[in-house]
């Protein structure tokens, strides 16, 4: 379960950079607020596994798909790792997004980020300009797939569920099927 650690004041990016990086945790900023995730389950790891095929496999040269955790900075006090991003290859550098941010990020729900990943972190990036969100959840299976304007209006917002398929075509042009992220055949 994430849990949100109790601070005598909001915790910064700085403070965020000196906690650990090999203890298995995940640890990010929602508007200063630190949030601790425990390792992912295997049918997490396997729904991520086969979003980053497909999108790898779709890809154009001009784009690159990162698994995460990767950090992106949405704010002086928000700093996010999701499961996996799409961004312009000529913005892959350093050692996180803050100055340009992916285009699609992609979270899939564990059972410690049920209420945070649709809820809380879907406010954020809509807040801090991603223009793409993928939320997969694998218990379902189900893709939330939301795109919004740089006001953060949202401009598409499409649920895909099951056996259902859709060819997606931002940012990459994709069959997508919810129950194939998740099955145990390949």
């Amino acid at each position: 379960m994430s849990i949100a650690v109790a601070h005598g004041h909001p915790f910064s990016i700085d403070d965020l950079e000196q906690f650990p990086d090999d203890d298995g945790l995940r640890y990010e900023l929602i508007e200063g607020t630190l949030l601790v995730s425990p390792s992912p389950t295997l049918l997490h790891q396997r729904a991520v596994t086969r979003v980053l095929m497909l999108l790898h496999a779709a890809c154009p040269p001009e784009l690159e798909v990162l698994s995460g955790p990767v950090d992106v900075v949405l704010g002086p006090a928000t700093l996010v790792a999701p499961d996996a991003v799409v961004a312009r290859t000529a913005d892959v550098g350093g050692t996180r997004f803050d100055a340009a941010l992916p285009l699609l990020v992609v979270e899939v729900i564990s059972p410690s980020s049920r209420l945070i990943d649709p809820n809380t972190k879907r406010a954020a990036y809509a807040a801090g300009g991603v223009e793409g969100y993928w939320i997969v959840d694998p218990a379902t299976p189900s893709v939330r797939l939301l795109r919004w304007a740089p006001d953060g209006e949202v401009t598409h917002d499409e649920l895909v569920t099951g056996d259902d398929t859709r060819t997606v075509d931002w940012p990459v042009a994709t069959e997508l099927c919810p129950a194939r992220l998740v099955s145990d055949e390949r």
